[in-house]
């Protein structure tokens, strides 16, 4: 029969255990995430997505944010005008008779990995003011959003715009994003973990690796998936997406209507498409089947970025487009542009 002293020890001895266990729970959590921040820092987490009824998503409006990108110095400033668009306040349509192009694509357009100075559509609008022909350009990049998205905006703002030139970048994720497969994940705000998780959002880099190998799987799943349902197209390398036959008659019937549309509004507006990954051969004989000669062009960035190699065309801390192709693309869509007489209602 143990004695009063021994049961107090064990209870003790207990106790210590206990503590000690308490201790080990608090301070495993945050020794993993010294070792996450010494070993794989993360980027910081987007923060200028919202919600949207007419789009499913799109940018904040009048936002800033310097994203900081884990294992590099570069920080990238992100700001948003009242459109919430990375651009300047926009000037009135038509102001001065100066003509506007419009740009539309996902994170390639948007300027991901870079600052905006660096993007191609300020190239391009610098290459026109050289000559004293100034322009006026509208990026409405969305990263993320798809070849239906871009479209069904620049439809429901053709008279705010009144754009002489669209340009259209194609990126092999679209019919993917077109399905709501590759959107951001926005967190519930009406969820009662809110909070907590955007709290681990914004200051837990364990807790954004979690999320981004969360994501990766489920990537990896959707590419197992299309290649199961019989996805004949070729792997894109840069997105790591396979479009389908299927999925190339959607988007082909979505851009001819959009031109469409287009013409019915103005039949000078010319619509002039570029792939982001120019290389990839699948993308570059169905997106040239739709140039036309006329106000429907496809511009092959391929001769252009024939000598720049694969590392250069990149950012070091990105997936996306480097400062140096950005040049070479605002250089040749103002040469096609020029070169065809495009801005004068011309083909």
């Amino acid at each position: 029969m143990k004695t009063k002293r021994g049961c107090q020890a064990a209870v003790k001895k207990h106790l210590a255990n206990a503590a000690v266990l308490c201790v080990a729970l608090v301070l495993a959590p945050a020794v993993i995430e010294v070792g996450v921040r010494l070993l794989r820092p993360q980027p910081d987490i987007a923060e200028w997505f919202r919600q949207d009824d007419r789009y499913g998503f799109a940018l904040k409006p009048d936002f800033r944010q310097a994203y900081h990108y884990g294992t590099h110095d570069f920080v990238m400033h992100v700001q948003t005008n009242a459109q919430g668009f990375r651009e300047p306040a926009p000037e009135a349509a038509g102001e001065a008779g100066i003509p506007s192009i419009l740009l539309l694509g996902d994170s390639f357009v948007f300027g991901y990995g870079i600052n905006v100075e660096d993007r191609f559509d300020i190239h391009l609008r610098k290459g026109f003011e050289a000559e004293g022909r100034p322009v006026r350009t509208i990026n409405a990049g969305v990263p993320g959003w798809g070849t239906q998205n871009e479209v069904r905006y620049a439809l429901d703002h053709l008279d705010d715009h009144a754009a002489r030139v669209v340009v259209l970048a194609f990126c092999a994720n679209d019919p993917a994003n077109d399905r709501g497969a590759d959107r951001p994940a926005l967190p519930d705000v009406k969820s009662p973990l809110y909070a907590p998780k955007m709290f681990l959002r914004l200051h837990s880099h364990t807790y954004r690796l979690l999320l981004k190998l969360r994501a990766l799987r489920r990537h990896d799943a959707k590419l197992e998936n299309d290649m199961a349902d019989g996805g004949q197209g070729r792997l894109d390398l840069q997105s790591a997406s396979i479009i389908s036959e299927e999925q190339w008659q959607r988007t082909l019937s979505t851009i001819r209507s959009f031109h469409q549309e287009l013409n019915k509004a103005n039949g000078h507006v010319a619509l002039i498409l570029l792939a982001t990954a120019p290389d990839n051969q699948d993308i570059r004989l169905h997106l040239s089947s739709l140039d036309n000669a006329g106000h429907l062009r496809y511009l092959d960035l391929a001769p252009a970025l024939a000598a720049v190699s694969p590392a250069e065309r990149r950012t070091p801390w990105d997936g996306h487009w480097s400062p140096g192709v950005h040049r070479i693309v605002g250089r040749e869509l103002h040469d096609f542009i020029s070169q065809n007489g495009l801005l004068q209602g011309k083909p």
